[in-house]
């Protein structure tokens, strides 16, 4: 009998959770929503960021939609670094959504203006190469996953950013061994 209970005591704080999260995104989607029809011009923008970022836990298509108009806006405003993030978003939707292709172009817009607004030595600027590399990667276009990860090891020496050379090194060996270089790859791991 305590089983019992016990076990309708786990379903029940489960669908709570559940039901909870559930509220609590729609909830800040909301709130998001009345900050964008309250603001303009940068604030904005950033709003429109945020919830495109928001929706891509829930809605690609919306995130894309979203992400669209927060560059349209920061475009028309001149605000470049909020048109890297929409990029960026834009991208990410379409890698979610597996077009790898279409997340490959926006991740080079994005790398672009991030190399404009913080030149070639940021943090961003690298994650957006790796980004590049890791969709060339997955579409088997091992010439150019190669490129674009050595592009960004190169810039992570630089900034000095462990983790990113690490990852780099990872994805340039996992690059030679899907191409059958194994000692290349042995010796980059």
């Amino acid at each position: 009998m305590i089983k019992n209970y016990n076990f309708y005591f786990l379903i029940l704080t489960l669908l709570a959770t559940f039901l909870f999260h559930g509220l609590s995104a729609q909830s800040k989607v909301d709130s998001l929503q009345q900050l964008i029809d309250e603001s303009k011009g940068v604030e904005k923008t950033k709003h429109l960021n945020t919830l495109a970022i928001e929706y891509l836990n829930s809605d690609l298509d919306k995130a894309i939609t979203t992400a669209t108009m927060a560059h349209q806006l920061a475009e028309n405003l001149k605000d470049l670094n909020e048109q890297a993030k929409a990029t960026h978003t834009i991208a990410d939707a379409w890698y979610y959504k597996n077009d790898l292709y279409k997340a490959v172009g926006f991740y080079k817009i994005s790398a672009e203006a991030e190399k404009e607004l913080n030149g070639l030595q940021s943090e961003n600027y690298v994650n957006r190469l790796g980004d590049i590399g890791y969709c060339y990667n997955a579409l088997s276009l091992f010439d150019y996953a190669h490129e674009y990860f050595e592009k960004a090891l190169v810039v992570a020496k630089q900034i000095n950013d462990i983790e990113e050379t690490a990852n780099n090194l990872n994805n340039l060996g996992h690059v030679n061994f899907a191409q059958g270089n194994y000692d290349k790859a042995i010796i980059i791991f």
